[in-house]
């Protein structure tokens, strides 16, 4: 269950938009003839692609939660630039969004594990390819999975801060099906659970670059961060690249 109301409050706090990413982003579309074409999956309140209209970014954002959809919808930055959101599904997207049309797409903040099971994420990493034009981009940033003994009944995950609140997230395994639980913890020290008992599967670099072979991008690449720092099994989250 996802209390996403609780969630929303602090969502700007404990994601915020990240400055590497933006240089990466605008790095990998340098050749690109404006307005560039972009769509953020599972964007959330869209605050990433917010930080891109002045570099002329025709920008789609879509979520599962039509809450999230709802607060991007309301965005004032968003109806000026006329921001396409919509409240779409990972399964849905390319049934009601347009075939090689985008030059880049996004899934950030670990949002990828909303697809509870390895046969919709193939699903989605070829509908995401089918929305790319020739030679499109596709950034994933997640939890690194890999590092992890999947086996175990319990996987603590790293802390997302701010001055004013914590995120504890934690994966558990039972009859081999892995569940996200997710509280958040105040200053005062009162939690509040956000996410609970949530099916999901654990993204790993192991799978990604196994899909993506599968349904045949061009290349792959892994990174332990949006400044290309070369992938270590170390790393607490990946950012993979692939390329159409």
């Amino acid at each position: 269950m996802f209390f996403i109301e609780k969630f929303i409050e602090y969502f700007n706090e404990l994601y915020p938009i990240n400055e590497d990413l933006k240089t990466m982003v605008l790095e990998s579309v340098s050749g690109v003839s404006k307005p560039v074409k972009m769509i953020e999956i599972e964007a959330g309140p869209n605050l990433f692609s917010t930080s891109l209209f002045t570099n002329g970014f025709d920008i789609t954002a879509t979520d599962t939660f039509s809450e999230f959809s709802r607060i991007a919808n309301s965005n004032k930055l968003n109806k000026e630039n006329n921001v396409h959101v919509f409240n779409i599904a990972t399964i849905d997207i390319a049934r009601y969004l347009g075939c090689d049309y985008f030059n880049i797409a996004l899934c950030i903040n670990s949002r990828i594990l909303i697809i509870n099971n390895i046969t919709l994420l193939k699903k989605f990493l070829f509908d995401v390819k089918m929305l790319l034009k020739e030679n499109g981009i596709f950034i994933i940033e997640v939890a690194n999975f890999s590092k992890y003994d999947l086996l175990s009944d319990k996987i603590v995950l790293p802390e997302r801060k701010s001055s004013r609140i914590c995120m504890e997230s934690s994966v558990t395994r039972e009859n081999e099906i892995y569940y996200l639980w997710e509280t958040l913890i105040n200053s005062k020290n009162n939690n509040t659970k956000v996410v609970t008992n949530r099916q999901i599967y654990p993204v790993t670099k192991e799978t990604i670059e196994k899909i993506a072979k599968e349904v045949k991008y061009s290349s792959v690449e892994f990174y332990n961060d949006y400044k290309k720092t070369p992938y270590s099994i170390e790393t607490d989250r990946i950012v993979c690249v692939l390329r159409k």
